[in-house]
């Protein structure tokens, strides 16, 4: 839908210069109707209980896995960490690196 706002508005914008500079005398984009919003369902999320009896039934590495995406409140697309970010002795997560628009910044980790 968020792609359909940015064409909408794109256009929208072209036509307004067109406008100013005497090409066009409306915008048909103005006024057009977008779709409606698709009624998404609120996933069912597992209870802190649920959630404690399946870390403690899991194996390493997966159990820590399972705890640090629980406890971190990241989306998925957003979880960045590598297992050389987590020191296990002193229990920090330290995360170095950052996502733009789906790419690794050129760096230490990416010298591409």
């Amino acid at each position: 839908m968020q792609t359909l706002r940015n064409l909408k508005w794109g256009l929208s914008s072209i036509f307004e210069c067109a406008i100013k500079h005497g090409f066009v005398t409306s915008n048909p984009a103005g006024g057009a109707d977008l779709p409606p919003e698709e009624v998404k369902e609120q996933p069912v999320l597992p209870t802190g209980n649920q959630l404690s009896r399946l870390i403690g039934k899991l194996e390493e590495p997966y159990s820590t896995m399972v705890y640090l995406f629980s406890v971190s409140s990241t989306r998925p697309k957003e979880l960045a960490f590598k297992w050389s970010d987590l020191n296990p002795e002193t229990r920090d997560l330290m995360v170095m690196r950052a996502m733009n628009k789906g790419n690794w910044p050129v760096g230490k980790d990416n010298p591409l």
